[in-house]
């Protein structure tokens, strides 16, 4: 009798020890905040293995073999329904915490998967997720008995959000004493930096301009401010004259090394003031003005050879990077033969009545 309780409670204890090692549970852990660019490179690809790491599955206890089967559902932006993106599930594997950049490793095989090619290209088109995303994911026993599950959801409601720069207003002239820079905010930047530079010609594009030479601005790195005053930041003098292009970057801290996202490219210039007075005006100048290409340029020229303005004497004011000096005659016609030369270097042509 003793020998067959043994027997009974030995069984007893084997099954719950079964029974206990099947009590896996399993947490889904979404990183936030969750940057744009790094969760499209997850969603949008077929192949798992080395993608930015956008989520961690913890798995408690460990050391069993067990399976994973996982799946991605997207609701479009309006819509109220979610709908399949893609899904896979894993070879068996003993049971760890990993995260997804290791799935379809040679640890963690992929066994099968699964993805709607329409909503992937219609995905891709949009170059960014937008609306909803829900993912689910599940932990199997070795007969594939779902033993736990967990899902999260991620939202991208503003799918047009975009690092934008509110002033100066691309081609608009401003003050050299001071030039007042503004962009949008974006949510779970680290910090923002700026480039600038000269555009030396309009040969150049903008992106040419701003990493040609030595730059006006390098990297300056202005914290979570979104407002600055570009002259604060120059390493090196602008001039009167000059076109400048800049543009700012936001760095967005993330558990795969982070992303840097850039502003569109924006110029603006620096005005050489030209003062004229009285009647006259050197043939050198109307060939400056001649060879701009500007509407308001022609009707100043056509003004000037009607009679309807009458100029005599021709004065140039140049800020040099600290004060305002004028030019002589040798100076002015020197500077007029290089415009006359080089119509490309001419910024603006405005007639400005005393």
């Amino acid at each position: 009798m003793k020998k067959v309780a043994l027997t009974f409670l030995a069984c007893f204890l084997f099954l719950c020890g079964i029974s206990k090692a099947q009590e896996v549970s399993i947490d889904l852990v979404v990183f936030e905040p969750l940057p744009e660019i790094e969760f499209a490179a997850f969603a949008a690809v077929n192949n798992l293995s080395g993608q930015p790491r956008v989520f961690q599955v913890i798995l408690n206890p460990e050391g069993q073999t067990i399976s994973i089967r996982a799946s991605v559902d997207w609701k479009k932006v309006g819509e109220s329904d979610f709908q399949s993106f893609f899904s896979f599930e894993t070879e068996q594997f003993s049971a760890r915490s990993f995260y997804n950049d290791e799935l379809g490793t040679s640890e963690i095989r992929i066994k099968d998967s699964d993805s709607n090619s329409d909503l992937t290209e219609e995905s891709l088109e949009k170059g960014k997720p937008t609306g909803a995303y829900r993912m689910s994911i599940f932990v199997l026993d070795e007969n594939g008995n779902v033993l736990d599950s967990d899902t999260e959801q991620v939202e991208f409601l503003n799918p047009t959000q975009t690092l934008s720069i509110r002033t100066p207003q691309p081609n608009s002239e401003q003050d050299i004493g001071g030039v007042l820079a503004e962009w949008d905010d974006i949510n779970g930047v680290t910090n923002y930096f700026i480039n600038a530079n000269v555009r030396e010609n309009r040969s150049q594009s903008l992106e040419e301009a701003l990493n040609t030479g030595v730059p006006l601005i390098d990297n300056k790195d202005v914290g979570l401010v979104t407002t600055v005053n570009l002259r604060t930041l120059l390493d090196r003098e602008w001039l009167a004259g000059q076109e400048i292009v800049f543009q700012v970057g936001a760095f967005i801290g993330g558990p795969s090394g982070g992303t840097t996202i850039f502003s569109e490219l924006v110029n603006f210039y620096f005005p050489i003031v030209v003062q004229v007075q009285g009647g006259g005006i050197d043939d050198t100048l109307k060939d400056v003005i001649q060879n701009y290409d500007d509407d308001k340029a022609a009707q100043l020229l056509a003004k000037i050879q009607s009679g309807d303005i009458s100029l005599e004497d021709v004065t140039v004011e140049v800020f040099d990077g600290s004060s305002w000096t004028y030019l002589n005659v040798a100076e002015l016609q020197a500077l007029l033969q290089y415009f006359q030369s080089n119509p490309e270097a001419v910024i603006s042509i405005k007639f400005i009545p005393e």
